[in-house]
């Protein structure tokens, strides 16, 4: 019959065994930030993708409204320089400038070139529409 010896105070074969087995509570923690930054991330994403998604029949009708402001400025045939605005169907505000831009261009043309820029609002600094129209020296 063998018999084994066994050192009480020696634990380095049992506890490796046990490690082995089963993660570590800072390993579960972590693994649970993980997951809880990706779904917050993906949250997000979700989240902007809807907005856009309600402002783009919006932003759709405003650029036909800018559109149509555009035609209106256009069809004047004394077209002159300077900043005009109003109001959309819904209320919001527009602004447009108009620029003589002949000077820059082409200094001897016959006839004027003009810069239209059509504006959201009256604070915006981007304008929504942008154009180049002639129009007659005066």
């Amino acid at each position: 019959m063998m018999s084994r010896t066994v050192n009480i105070g020696d634990r380095s074969a049992g506890s490796r065994q046990d490690r082995e087995g089963g993660f570590t509570l800072i390993e579960v923690l972590v693994a649970f930030m993980i997951i809880a930054l990706t779904v917050t991330m993906a949250l997000r994403v979700l989240a902007e993708g809807a907005a856009w998604a309600r402002r783009g029949p919006a932003q759709s009708s405003r650029i036909e409204e800018a559109a149509s402001v555009m035609d209106g400025l256009l069809a004047d045939r004394h077209l002159q320089p300077g900043d005009t605005s109003g109001a959309f169907t819904d209320g919001a505000r527009w602004r447009a400038r108009i620029v003589d831009v002949t000077t820059l261009l082409m200094p001897q043309a016959p006839a004027r070139l003009l810069r239209i820029e059509v504006f959201t609002d009256e604070a915006s600094r981007t304008p929504l529409l942008v154009t180049i129209a002639t129009g007659s020296r005066r």
